[in-house]
């Protein structure tokens, strides 16, 4: 009879101490700072005596150049972008899209 006792007596702070702790509601204002958004590097005029990937002509659909195949980097005067990778030129934008530069709006 004790040993229920016992048993009765911890079972219930046990769940005394479960009934105490509220859930907490998600921070939806958290979650939406901790999306960056997408800001390119800063960088100075194609020098032609540089290494540079080829900039494609403004209006190009990149929908039009196909699939990505070998997903290459691109170079901006002598310095190696990854695929997908943004540099800001003065007032214009460029993206990395498989070894060539995209013109576009894609820096804040």
């Amino acid at each position: 009879m004790k040993n229920w006792a016992l048993i009765l007596a911890v079972a219930s702070i046990g769940l005394a101490s479960c009934s105490t702790q509220k859930e907490q509601p998600a921070d939806d204002t958290a979650m939406e700072s901790a999306t960056p958004e997408p800001v390119g590097e800063d960088v100075q005029p194609q020098d032609a005596t540089l290494e540079n990937s080829d900039i494609l002509p403004e209006g190009t659909d990149i929908s039009e150049l196909g699939l990505k195949t070998k997903k290459e980097s691109c170079f901006w005067n002598g310095k190696q972008y990854s695929d997908g990778g943004v540099v800001c030129e003065s007032s214009r934008s460029y993206k990395c899209w498989d070894g060539r530069w995209v013109a576009g709006n894609f820096c804040k």
